[in-house]
């Protein structure tokens, strides 16, 4: 219900003491069906192996058709959207969806990074200039 991949099945449980939701494991669900670490019996979740089906990921304009609906990350919704619950867990369309490159990014999760280092060596390279100041409106 929670993957950001493919938005559906997901194996996640909650921790028996602290009551959050743990998603460990959950990754093995998308290697390739003969991928040695499917079997692994011991070094993941122990005495289990994943023998369901490879799980397909969705293309980005297959993502955004699903979140299109929802609400802004920066809005409070309105209401839920529709299938809450039973197909899907997702309330607000995340603010790394909205560019329109998004949906082209092969490691979609990767998107901050990347500006991350442009803002940090912009900042390194200001020469102690403030970004929100006169100064920095100016050059």
């Amino acid at each position: 219900m929670g993957c950001p991949f493919c938005m559906d099945d997901i194996r996640s449980f909650h921790l028996q003491h602290g009551r959050k939701a743990c998603y460990f494991d959950c990754h093995i669900q998308f290697l390739t069906e003969y991928h040695p670490y499917r079997r692994n019996k011991k070094a993941f979740t122990k005495y289990h192996f994943e023998n369901k089906v490879v799980c397909l990921r969705l293309t980005g304009d297959q993502l955004l058709d699903r979140v299109e609906n929802n609400s802004s990350a920066v809005e409070m919704p309105l209401s839920l959207p529709d299938g809450y619950g039973s197909d899907h867990k997702w309330t607000k369309k995340n603010i790394f969806w909205d560019p329109l490159y998004w949906s082209i990014l092969l490691i979609r999760h990767n998107f901050g990074v990347v500006h991350i280092e442009k803002n940090m060596t912009q900042w390194f390279t200001s020469c102690g200039r403030s970004f929100y100041g006169i100064a920095a409106c100016c050059s």
